[in-house]
């Protein structure tokens, strides 16, 4: 008896729409940084699921590129009047909110400063006023901000005096804050990634090359071009690109024009003295694979080398892009045990349990699965209560653990110190 072919899943149906959307960032960062060995317009395919686009865009961040390729006639063929809507809104949206919250770093700064305390802006302020340009641009879910260490106690006292509230989840190197009228998250990062070698030493590089920066009429302190851009290759490394497709854009616009530029040396130095020159070179294969364009380094990695970091880019890029596919919808026990496993703050998890909640069924599985799993995961997003309340009865979440496993490590990290 014949089989019958086996049905497409929904990662399948949502592919064609991701592979549209990486193109379209390829075609963006080609004109942003004027290559001309990269397309710089697409066409678009009217085959898309409208559905499938209409729940990737938000869950990628963006809607506010989409609208700014249109805008410019780099898409051509007949965008439905719909789609080109929620794009354009996506836009209008991120300015209102960024606007909120570049006023809300200028507080922060301004009342940090009166007390003696040092505050540098990180990624999205930094990205909005280095890269883009326009408050639109680049959407911010939440706001990140440095200081030192010695500084955190009178920082946090600030923010409290603010209105801020902690969240209540102790990160390796960020303490999370939110407000009422501040619509996301802060964080306020005192320590280095860990896989920075000599992170004490980057952090003081950081701090002594600091310029300022603005946006939207506000002023605020972030780090130099060469910092910056090792910090958020950092950032991607730590988090193991399990990141938006928007930090990639982020990090990729910053690399093609690098090698003519002024900061160019002091990069190469850099990432020489934190370790990270192997997964600079590795992040720029694979941006390649998956915007489009390859860097120039003939001869700077042995071919064996070259060899192999091209075909992990390649592999990579494809993980990638069957993650971003399955992100907004697949609530498979699989997908979310490598993603719990990976986030450890209470927004990444509450953002999974947005996702899963509405799907008792997923959660039902999980809890038969990995019960210890789900208890971490619904306990870091702090919503135990709404979660059993989709398990239904019966369940029981009596051992849920006090501390999720990074406020744990940072606590024995900060014994040892002392």
């Amino acid at each position: 008896m014949a089989q019958s072919p086996p049905q497409p899943t929904l990662l399948d149906a949502r592919m064609p729409a991701v592979r549209w959307l990486v193109e379209a960032c390829g075609v963006y960062l080609a004109r942003i940084s004027g290559r001309s060995d990269a397309a710089t317009s697409l066409a678009f395919d009217a085959s898309l699921d409208s559905a499938h686009l209409a729940s990737l865009v938000p869950a990628l961040q963006l809607g506010p590129m989409l609208h700014s390729l249109a805008s410019q006639g780099a898409i051509e063929g007949d965008v439905p009047e719909s789609v080109r809507h929620d794009w354009d809104a996506a836009y209008s949206m991120t300015v209102l909110r960024n606007g909120r919250r570049l006023r809300a770093l200028s507080h922060i700064v301004d009342r940090c400063e009166k007390v003696g305390v040092g505050v540098l802006a990180l990624k999205g302020p930094v990205h909005i006023a280095r890269i883009y340009g326009d408050l639109g641009m680049r959407p911010m879910l939440d706001v990140d901000v440095q200081c030192r260490e010695r500084d955190l106690a009178a920082a946090v006292s600030c923010l409290y005096d603010l209105g801020y509230e902690s969240l209540g989840e102790t990160a390796i190197h960020h303490l999370e804050f939110e407000h009422d009228t501040f619509q996301g998250h802060l964080e306020l990062h005192f320590e280095m990634y860990d896989l920075i070698r000599a992170p004490s030493a980057f952090e003081e590089r950081l701090w002594e090359t600091r310029v300022a920066l603005g946006a939207a009429g506000e002023t605020f302190e972030g780090p130099s071009v060469a910092c910056g851009l090792v910090f958020d290759v950092a950032h991607l490394v730590h988090h193991d690109l399990r990141v938006h497709l928007r930090a990639l854009v982020d990090v990729a616009a910053q690399m093609p024009n690098l090698r003519e530029s002024d900061a160019h040396d002091e990069v190469v130095g850099l990432l020489d003295e934190t370790d990270l020159r192997s997964e600079y070179e590795d992040l720029e294969t694979l941006f390649g694979h998956v915007f489009g364009w390859m860097p120039d380094r003939s001869g700077q990695i042995p071919n064996e080398r070259r060899r192999a970091t091209i075909d992990n880019a390649k592999a990579l890029a494809a993980q990638l892009k069957r993650h971003w596919a399955a992100l907004p919808e697949d609530t498979g026990a699989g997908v979310l045990r490598e993603l719990s496993y990976r986030t450890g703050t209470r927004r990444k998890a509450a953002h999974l349990g947005r996702i899963l909640f509405p799907r008792g069924a997923h959660l039902k599985a999980l809890h038969a699965d990995q019960p210890s799993l789900l208890r971490r995961v619904l306990h870091g997003a702090g919503v135990v209560s709404k979660g059993l309340r989709a398990l239904g009865s019966g369940a029981s979440l009596s051992t849920v653990p006090r501390v999720s496993l990074k406020r744990a490590m940072y606590r024995r990290r900060r014994d040892q110190r002392n």
